[in-house]
């Protein structure tokens, strides 16, 4: 298990400022510790460059024989007002040599495809959507436009159901429409980490964004996001 935290850090000359492609919250609380009652805390990265999947494919592997809980008095997380759409910028039109060129990096391995310390799949806590408006999404930053939009959190099982199948979807195909409504999230563990930011076509081509290219959202994921609303 250590084996897979032997990492060396990622540093970068002094005065040099690098801003990572990902985002991310990591783990919290992680102690490793051997039958004498000796026990060391591994550091996660102090930032999301160079992340690697080893830690969390180290851990999923583990047998969870016991658990306890603590409160800790902090627990906003499902209290956030959901306004115009924080996560995500618009859905573009996409043709077909983009549809090829994104299958093309997917069998060359050069994708871009969020490392699993960020994206928090069949373990990912409850999601919490904001739907809103497209044109509120589209709209730049300073064009004074705030629209409340509806907010929904699905069980724990459902969000796990939802983000599998997701990732499993094809490609989406090219689309040239336009959707009327956008759902959006952040995929987090129940111990707050990850963070990738995730979206959802209500209607139009209905495809997700977030997981490398557009995903073609299936007609299971589909009828939960609807049904919800």
């Amino acid at each position: 298990m250590d084996s897979a935290f032997s990492a060396d850090s990622e540093r970068f000359p002094d005065g040099v400022m690098a801003s990572c492609m990902y985002a991310m919250d990591p783990p919290v609380g992680l102690w490793f510790v051997n039958d004498s009652g000796e026990a060391f805390r591994p550091a996660w990265p102090a930032s999301p460059c160079g992340l690697q999947n080893t830690p969390i494919e180290a851990l999923a592997d583990l047998t969870e024989v016991s658990r306890s809980s603590h409160a800790t008095g902090y627990d906003d997380r499902y209290t956030t007002m959901c306004q115009s759409s924080p996560y995500v910028g618009g859905f573009e039109n996409t043709t077909p040599e983009d549809v090829a060129a994104a299958v093309e990096r997917e069998q060359s391995s050069d994708g871009p495809v969020p490392p699993s310390l960020v994206t928090p799949i069949d373990d990912v806590d409850k999601l919490q959507l904001c739907t809103v408006p497209a044109s509120t999404v589209e709209s730049p930053p300073d064009a004074g436009i705030s629209v409340a939009g509806s907010l929904t959190t699905l069980s724990r099982a459902q969000s796990a159901s939802v983000i599998r199948s997701l990732v499993d979807a094809p490609f989406a195909p090219a689309c040239n429409q336009s959707s009327t409504r956008v759902a959006s999230t952040e995929l987090r563990r129940p111990d707050g980490s990850g963070r990738s930011l995730v979206s959802f076509e209500l209607d139009g081509c209905r495809r997700a964004a977030g997981f490398g290219y557009y995903r073609t959202i299936p007609a299971d994921v589909m009828a939960t996001l609807t049904y919800i609303r």
